[in-house]
């Protein structure tokens, strides 16, 4: 099959960027990517089905009467704001974005999404989280395709904390920074490469006085083993994960993931913690407590073996696609 991606971005940005890279690696089938801002009409011609993700800047009218799909990755379709701080802060859209703020992401992103999920072939969601947010369109789950092969737990751990993701506040790197600090517990970050100067500078001022080593963008490899040598990963991130891809690598690496229950987090993580005092107390035991950090390394172990199953995927999608022509 010919397949066409959609999106809005051609870099690591996200979950959805993944999910396309891993595909579109790992298929049977013939996939291209174009992006949202430069593609025409003219461009989706010659395609067996054409595969929509992150596309909140496409126009309905491009892509109407051709054979597509839609994946959800966010909050876009629920609220005009795909961080969906709601889930976290329990406040509504106004009082997270501001009326004007509301009305013009509703009207240039909100809307027109809602027209070209409704006119698709089919909705894509890649968590049960996602799945049951969205049951109105009766999506399809089909588990992101990860790199399965390449994690395995370490022989041997380091003592350290550590944390992945993006240099953005939802993410909550401060958090960890202060875990450390109040713990005096080595910690390693790594970070993607900041898209904004200011927050990665505030970042790192406030690591100035915990005991905390940072690596930008690493590598697979160096990424994959920093994640199974790590006595625990600790991710207090402020965000209702619609996957939490971060989080899985972790368990398919062997390390428990301490996290807190917005999103799918709560169906990714090893452990669950209310708030950072929770989270510190929980921290503090998985260090001390040599019986209950058995405990956890046994429940990473199912996780794991779930998890692999889930995720070694790709296959399922192709075989999606097939029926979809």
């Amino acid at each position: 099959m010919n397949i066409l991606y959609v999106n809005n971005y051609a870099g690591p940005v996200g979950g959805a960027e993944v999910a396309i890279r891993n595909a579109m690696k790992q298929s049977r089938h013939h996939i291209e990517l174009k992006l949202t801002q430069s593609i025409q009409r003219s461009d989706l011609q010659g395609y067996d089905l054409i595969h929509l993700h992150n596309v909140s800047r496409l126009k309905p009218q491009t892509v109407r009467g051709f054979n597509t799909v839609v994946s959800v990755h966010d909050y876009q379709l629920y609220c005009p704001n795909p961080i969906g701080w709601c889930h976290v802060f329990k406040t509504n859209c106004l009082r997270c974005m501001g009326l004007v703020n509301y009305l013009h992401k509703y009207v240039k992103r909100h809307r027109p999404l809602k027209r070209i999920v409704e006119e698709s072939n089919d909705t894509i969601v890649h968590s049960r989280y996602m799945r049951n947010l969205y049951t109105r369109y009766n999506p399809t789950y089909l588990p992101i395709p990860l790199e399965v092969d390449e994690c395995h737990p370490a022989k041997t751990r380091e003592e350290y904390l550590f944390y992945s993701g993006r240099c953005h506040p939802e993410k909550n790197p401060w958090g960890f920074a202060k875990l450390c600090h109040t713990l005096n517990t080595r910690g390693i970050m790594a970070l993607e490469q900041p898209t904004n100067k200011e927050v990665y500078k505030s970042t790192i001022r406030t690591l100035k006085d915990a005991p905390v080593e940072v690596t930008l963008s690493p590598e697979r490899k160096e990424l994959f083993d920093l994640y199974r040598h790590a006595h625990l990963t600790v991710h207090p991130y402020l965000y209702a994960e619609p996957f939490g891809i971060a989080n899985v690598n972790s368990v398919l690496n062997g390390t428990p993931l301490f996290t807190y229950p917005y999103g799918n987090q709560i169906n990714t993580a090893t452990w669950i913690s209310s708030d950072f005092n929770d989270l510190t107390a929980n921290v503090r035991r998985a260090i001390e407590d040599p019986e209950f950090y058995q405990h956890l390394l046994s429940l990473v172990n199912d996780q794991r073996i779930n998890f692999s199953k889930e995720h070694d995927s790709i296959e399922t999608w192709d075989d999606y696609y097939e029926g979809r022509q």
